[in-house]
């Protein structure tokens, strides 16, 4: 996640709470026989990043406050300040310039000529506004619950109840009382300040937006927040009266002509009062119950089982068809009275990546086809950022950028990666992997890849001395921060093996689509690339064996670091793997002790959450079930959000601070499912590093070559059975888990296949029961197709 200064320096100094803010709210999960999940809340909830998450990708809310007064903190997920810096303009922004600094050191000139742009306040993710609902003086909150199966939450008073929802699909909200008349305020923030004031970067009165204007229209109550160019973002609400109790509808408009979007926004709530709150629940309530259809897992670890199933529901709340992919907070954009950290935007070198990375394996395919396609959608904006700054073919994903895919410039070794994008192009061909889509393999994932190492190839030229391709500059993800030591000889491990995945990548899509020729190509591309940067270290403890995974020629890990750049060829790109043979899994091995040696000093809540799925990923179950154990202790909010700092100050980290960001929220997900099932060279695993002592059970899970997989797995680590069905046909080759024992394979027939692998012809639509075989079945060709 690469910095920006200004908020940097916010964040280094130290934070004292005032004492409201001390007391946490007390939350637990609920998960009832009909598959209902509720979280159950005990007020005051003093913080917003403790609050109620509702959502539904395109508008959310954050419900918190004290006794007396509950906040819903709202978000409209297209409200983005898109101005850029002046200095984008200038002539000398540009990469040539920026090498030529680098060459001649001139550190400070480089800072000021490509960083300092970050400073300015935009471009930046924007929230909506606070919606306040008061009780009278005689009356308090006292709980709340969120039923996370429906999307649905209730607040709690003395003398009755409030229940809120959002609309399936639109920029809607619905709140509806029973019992009790809360009166409600809307309040926007204040973008002007002081008058005269010189506003620190991170503040939102840095934006310097006119104050908000608040009219009626027929039964709609609006208020306009006018932001730049002649634009608005309007809230609107409309209440209905029925025997005491209230309904109100709310709506946040993203941003355009102020008349059009009050006209827009009352419209809105017109209709929702027309359909009515129960409507709405109804059509909310369907939504979920078919996202939940999908897929489904249990895990007997009680907490990290509460987590799995909030990080679902976050999914589903964040990202769904037809809305904008989630940033960094997703829907739920800070609510603390200055800029959201980071901007809210969206962060390329580890952040969009982990937020998208369980979607596959959820079988959650629509959420996640969101970020692509809207990837896909500004690829135009990449071409032209890639032509105009390093004037080079293809396209360059900036580290950072907003929702129109505009440069948010930072850190300028990390901004400017060359290989950022690589990672971008792996979530397509991996998406591929996953669904056998062959028209999406044709029309989306290669031409995708095929321009970021348009992009690459024109950078990449060989060392004289060995015939290697390298790069012109080379850095590994935030590793000595913005010092001069951070650009590095090329190539980085991190830069080395992202262009290695797409090249790999290329040469497999390629010879799928029957251009033999181009396979070869991007074959010879991958192999000039040589060997990732290997370095011998000193073992204290006489552990290490030989050779361990360095961030860059010649330069070994020295130091305990948040960002797991140096071992992406292990996970999350799988390159690396102990059952590759060979030197892998010693390499593997060492290299995963060195970093246990070095420590978690300078981790942070992503840090836990990544390793614990690169364990899980090479088998070593136990050591993931503690790193999320560690995760979940220190690093995540009540509410389940994952605050990025030890800010309980358990001493697993020295970043204290608190940021909410998503990212590790879904790489703890995914851990998960590495535990439980995943695809190694082309073969299922189940419960391939499930730790002994820990059950599970998941239902349609998705496995490379459109499988799904489903399977009650026991405390000793075996499943009775395995049901699979085949998508879209194919051969299905798994993992024997039942070692020595033929295994019968059921589906209108039943066949018996012996051996550690089983490999099996399917036809699109059927279903499969694997069980150990236990009585004569008639033998048949095990390439028959069973259906």
């Amino acid at each position: 996640m690469v910095f920006h200064m200004a908020w940097l320096a916010s964040i280094r100094r130290p934070c004292r709470l005032p004492a409201a803010h001390t007391r946490t709210c007390r939350i637990r999960l609920a998960l009832n026989n009909d598959h209902s999940m509720k979280l159950i809340y005990n007020f005051p909830i003093s913080r917003w990043d403790e609050g109620i998450p509702i959502g539904n990708g395109l508008l959310g809310s954050i419900i918190w406050g004290d006794t007396r007064e509950i906040v819903l903190s709202l978000d409209q997920a297209t409200l983005w300040d898109e101005r850029i810096p002046d200095a984008y303009a200038s002539k000398d922004w540009n990469f040539a310039e920026m090498l030529r600094m680098i060459r001649e050191k001139k550190w400070d000139a480089l800072s000021e000529r490509f960083e300092s742009p970050g400073n300015d306040p935009w471009p930046t993710k924007l929230r909506a506004c606070r919606l306040i609902l008061s009780l009278p003086k005689n009356d308090a909150w006292t709980k709340a619950e969120l039923d996370i199966s429906t999307g649905e939450a209730v607040i709690f008073s003395r003398k009755g109840q409030v229940a809120v929802v959002c609309d399936e699909s639109r920029p809607l909200l619905v709140i509806k009382t029973t019992g009790l008349k809360p009166t409600y305020r809307l309040d926007y923030p204040d973008y002007r300040g002081c008058a005269g004031a010189n506003p620190a970067a991170n503040s939102l009165s840095a934006l310097d937006y006119p104050p908000a204007e608040h009219g009626t229209r027929e039964n709609a109550d609006y208020c306009i927040q006018p932001v730049t160019g002649g634009q608005a973002t309007v809230t609107a609400t409309r209440v209905r009266q029925d025997r005491g109790n209230m309904e109100i509808y709310t709506c946040v408009t993203g941003l355009g002509d102020p008349e059009m979007m009050v006209t827009e926004a009352c419209g809105l709530v017109e209709a929702c009062a027309e359909k009515g709150y129960a409507g709405i629940k109804r059509a909310s309530s369907r939504w979920w119950k078919d996202y939940w259809s999908k897929s489904r897992v249990q895990i007997s670890h009680k907490n990290i089982n509460q987590h799995y199933q909030l990080g679902q529901y976050f999914l589903g709340s964040s990202s769904r068809t037809g809305t904008p992919p989630m940033p960094l907070q997703g829907v739920w954009t800070a609510d603390d009275g200055n800029l959201p950290p980071w901007r809210g935007d969206f962060h390329h070198n580890l952040n969009t990546q982990f937020c998208y990375i369980s979607y596959l394996s959820n079988n959650r395919i629509d959420e996640g086809l969101v970020f692509l396609e809207h990837m896909w959608k500004i690829l135009p904006k990449h071409r032209e950022l890639a032509a105009r700054f390093f004037k080079a073919p293809g396209a360059f994903i900036p580290c950072a950028m907003s929702l129109a895919g505009e440069l948010i410039s930072g850190w300028a070794p990390y901004s400017f990666n060359l290989t950022n994008g690589a990672w971008v192009a792996e979530m397509f061909h991996r998406h591929w992997k996953y669904t056998s889509d062959e028209t999406f393999l044709r029309e989306r994932a290669y031409p995708f890849c095929l321009a970021q190492a348009e992009f690459l190839l024109h950078h990449l030229k060989p060392e004289p001395a060995t015939g290697r391709l390298l790069l012109p500059m080379s850095s590994s993800a935030e590793i000595y921060d913005n010092t001069p030591r951070s650009y590095l000889p090329a190539n980085t491990n991190y830069d080395h093996f992202l262009m290695l995945k797409l090249f790999n990548d290329l040469e497999e899509m390629s010879m799928a689509l029957g251009q033999k020729s181009e396979s070869t190509k991007w074959k010879r591309c991958a192999e000039s690339l040589g060997s990732p940067a290997l370095s011998h270290i000193p073992s204290p403890d006489g552990l290490i064996r030989g050779e361990v995974l360095g961030i860059a020629p010649g330069m070994p890990l020295d130091r305990s670091h948040r960002h797991h750049a140096h071992l992406m060829g292990i996970y999350p790109l799988n390159l690396l793997h102990p059952d590759n043979g060979g030197r892998e899994k010693e390499l593997i091995a060492d290299s995963l002790h060195q970093v246990d040696l070095l420590g978690t000093g300078e981790w942070v809540g992503y840090s836990f959450s990544w390793y614990a799925g690169l364990c899980a990923r090479v088998g070593l179950g136990q050591t993931a079930i503690s790193m999320l154990e560690r995760y979940l202790d220190a690093f995540v909010s009540p509410n389940g959000f994952h605050l990025n700092g030890d800010f309980k100050n358990l001493g697993y980290s020295v970043y204290k601070y608190r940021p909410f960001t998503l990212e590790g929220n879904f790489a703890a997900v995914q851990a998960v499912n590495e535990m439980l099932l995943q695809t190694i060279n082309g073969i299922i695993h189940v419960g391939y590093s499930l730790p002994v002592g820990i059950s599970a059970s998941f239902e349609r899970l998705r496995t490379e070559g459109g499988f799904l997989a489903s399977a009650e797995i026991s405390e000793g680590g075996t499943p009775d059975s395995i049901a699979i069905h085949s998508t879209v046909g194919g051969c299905c080759r798994i993992a024997n888990p039942w070692p020595g024992k033929a295994v019968a394979i059921t589906s209108s027939r039943t066949v018996k296949v012996k051996g550690a692998i089983l490999e099996f012809e399917t036809c699109a639509g059927a279903e499969y029961c694997l069980k150990p075989f236990q009585q004569r079945f008639k033998r048949i060709s095990d390439t028959t197709c069973i259906s």
